[in-house]
């Protein structure tokens, strides 16, 4: 069983990517599964955000896994790649324009998903094929 503070990858606790559906201080779920892929590419776009202001650069993850019915309460859509462990959004870090963190995700995400909310100034990465892109 993994634990809230215990680290997911090099720079990820799971306590940032699992499901947030805590209601009335009640759990809906166990939090789920994130999977490997998506903290590999969580990796890759913190490293080139990093490389490109030469320093270190955090990128703040919004949201990870979601149950269904989080996901419902959250408005996502029914075949949220969230649900299975897939995506994740990620906020615009400090220091990098809207565009170019995206460009960023382009490069990295390849033929998964990628969306652009610019209300928020995050960006959705998905590493499931097939490629589509969506302005949200």
């Amino acid at each position: 069983m993994i634990v809230a503070n215990q680290k997911v990858s090099e720079h990820v606790y799971y306590s940032e990517v699992r499901c947030r559906c805590d209601r009335r201080g009640r759990r809906l779920c166990d939090g789920g599964h994130i999977r490997r892929e998506v903290l590999d590419l969580f990796e890759l776009i913190r490293a080139r955000c990093s490389e490109r202001l030469g320093r270190d650069c955090p990128v703040q993850i919004l949201s990870g896994v979601r149950c269904r019915l989080y996901n419902i309460l959250v408005g996502g859509a029914s075949k949220s790649q969230h649900i299975c462990g897939m995506a994740l959004d990620l906020k615009t870090p400090e220091g990098i324009g809207v565009e170019e963190f995206y460009s960023i995700c382009e490069e990295e995400v390849g033929d998964g998903g990628l969306g652009r909310y610019d209300w928020g100034a995050h960006i959705d990465v998905c590493t499931d094929p097939p490629r589509r892109r969506w302005i949200g």
